[in-house]
Parts: structure tokens; C-alpha cells; sequence
């Protein structure tokens, strides 16, 4: 079954903002490369894409077109990054008609994930950004388009496996950041999404417990962990358990004092040790506590005894 004749004007539109604005590069003013539209093409590309938006019943040609130009039928001409610097340089716009389809949207990003995890992830993470912003401004009155693009992102979670298994450190990276912009939306959300969570458990427990991944990196991961500790689970609670064990085993020092006294590696340290008493503080997690109480009773005095204390 062939596109309509509207579907086929829409792709010409959206051809026709891409050409518009692609290799408009410049230098800015200290001399960094950069990208700069002028105004009037940068209006001549929004007034284009924005009546292809309007014709088109679909979000799925746009979507195909901004992932990859050269294989949407755009042409051959067009590099990989064009179609996200179409995204980027109209985010808005497009960000407003992703979310009237919004579960279309999601299951098209998520499943073209592995072969462009970048253009994919630039879109996720703005337009988590994007809900974030009109959600405060809107005095909440997005409420349900918060609930189900979070709840579309866990249901499709297991579709970015590929980043958290074998991704490079930037993909784990922006697997996590896409976390903790859905937390910071909706606090509550694994709990809401027991059933559908065990991807996110899988994920978190395996970068927790990566030797690989640096104390910085878990730093970042500690503060979410009040919200996994929710789960209830006797499963989830056995592998957070197992997670901490092991970056304990692996990363912790056997005592505090081994560590240079002003050092970058226990200022790292503390910081985690911090960051696990306030989660312990924030959830009252029984298995934080025997972690916790483990890791004091290592030595006669501890380096955060103090503070902790106080």
C-alpha cells in the first residue's frame, strides 16, 4: 500500500527544512566550530517542517527522517547528523507533536535504539527535558502525558539493553540520565511500575556492581537508589543487595585510612558513603543498614564516623 498524496508532501516539506538548515556551519565568536542558522532560513525550515507536521497523520516518516536522512529516502546526500540538527534546531516544535503520539513515538525510538543510539538518545533526553519544563510551568496540567511517556520509556526498557550490557561508558551514561530525569518527573515511578521494572532493576544492579565503572559514575546511580529500595520484591531486594556487596568488595578500600588523607580517591569515597546514609535516611532500607554497619565495623574509626555522628 503506497503513502498518501499528504504523507508524500509532508516528506518533501521535511526534505526541504533538512536541506535548508544542514552545513549551515560557522565559527562562533571565539572560534569554535559550530552550527548557526540565520534567522530567515531558521523561519523558512520552521514554517516548512511545521506545515509537513501538520499534514502528516504519522510521526513515524519524521522520526525514520531525523534517525537516519540517507535511508528514509531523503537522499544519499545527507549525513547521519543532519537529521538530529534538524531535532535539535526545532526541538520544541517537534517535541509537541511527539507527545500527541506519544506510544508510537517511544516504540519507534526504542527499537532503533542499538543501530543510533546517539540521535536516540539526544531526543529521549530532551524531550524528557522538554515535559520537565512544561510540567512546571503548567502547574501539572500534563499530568497524564508525564505518566505515559514514563510508563511507554519502562515498558520498552529492555530495548536499550544494548547500552547498559556492552555500551560504551557515554551510552551507560545516558541510560542513566534518562533514569534520573524520569525519577526526578515522577519519584514514585518504579514503585507505580513494580510489574514492568525488572529491566531497570537488571540495569542498575549490573553498573552498581561493574568494577569497571568508576566511584564518580556510582556516585551519580547512590542517589537514585532510594527509589529502587521501594520495590519490595524479595527478588529486586536480593539483587540491590548482591549489587552493593559487590562494589563494596571491589571498589571500597579495607579500611578508610588506606586512602591518601585529602586525596581525589577519598573524596570519592566519602562521597559514596554519604550518599548511602542519606539513601538509608530517605528509604530506611534494612539491607542499607547491615551494608552500612559492615562498612563501619571495618576499622576502629572510620573516616565519616564524625560527620555521620553529627
Amino acid at each position: 500500500m503506497g503513502i498518501s498524496e499528504e504523507e508524500s508532501l509532508a516528506m518533501r516539506l521535511y526534505t526541504n527544512a533538512l536541506t535548508i538548515i544542514r552545513g549551515i556551519s560557522s565559527s562562533s565568536g571565539d572560534g569554535t566550530p559550530g552550527y548557526y542558522v540565520p534567522p530567515l532560513h531558521k523561519l523558512t525550515g520552521e514554517l516548512l517542517l511545521k506545515l509537513g507536521l501538520e499534514l502528516s497523520d504519522s510521526v513515524e516518516p519524521f522520526l525514520l527522517l531525523v534517525l537516519s536522512p540517507a535511508q528514509s529516502g531523503a537522499g544519499a546526500s545527507f549525513a547521519a547528523h543532519d537529521g538530529l540538527l534538524l531535532y535539535i534546531t526545532y526541538s520544541g516544535l517537534i517535541n509537541n507533536k511527539l507527545l500527541l503520539h506519544i506510544k508510537t513515538a517511544i516504540d519507534i525510538l526504542l527499537k532503533n535504539a542499538k543501530t543510533h543510539p546517539q540521535q536516540v538518545s539526544v531526543i529521549l533526553n530532551l524531550l524528557l527535558e522538554y515535559v520537565q519544563k512544561d510540567f512546571k510551568i503548567n502547574n501539572n496540567n500534563n499530568k497524564e502525558t508525564v505518566e505515559t511517556l514514563c510508563t511507554e520509556l519502562i515498558s520498552h526498557w529492555q530495548d536499550l539493553s544494548l547500552w547498559w550490557e556492552n555500551g560504551s561508558k557515554d551510552l551507560k551514561s545516558a541510560a542513566v540520565t534518562l533514569l534520573q530525569k524520569m525519577i526526578a518527573l515522577q519519584p514514585k515511578l518504579l514503585l507505580k511500575s513494580a510489574d514492568t521494572s525488572k529491566p531497570l532493576v537488571a540495569m542498575y544492579t549490573a553498573m552498581i556492581g561493574d568494577e569497571k565503572l568508576e566511584l564518580s559514575f556510582k556516585a551519580v546511580m547512590i542517589d537514585l537508589l532510594p527509589s529502587f529500595l521501594l520495590l519490595s520484591s524479595p527478588e529486586y531486594q536480593s539483587q540491590l543487595k548482591g549489587s552493593l556487596n559487590r562494589l563494596v568488595s571491589l571498589q571500597f578500600p579495607l579500611t578508610s585510612s588506606e586512602l591518601p588523607a585529602g586525596g581525589p580517591m577519598l573524596n570519592e569515597y566519602t562521597n559514596i558513603i554519604e550518599k548511602l546514609c542519606n539513601s538509608l535516611v530517605a528509604s530506611g532500607s534494612l539491607v542499607l543498614l547491615e551494608l552500612i554497619i559492615n562498612i563501619m565495623c571495618r576499622e576502629v574509626r572510620h573516616v565519616c564516623e564524625e560527620k555521620i555522628q553529627t
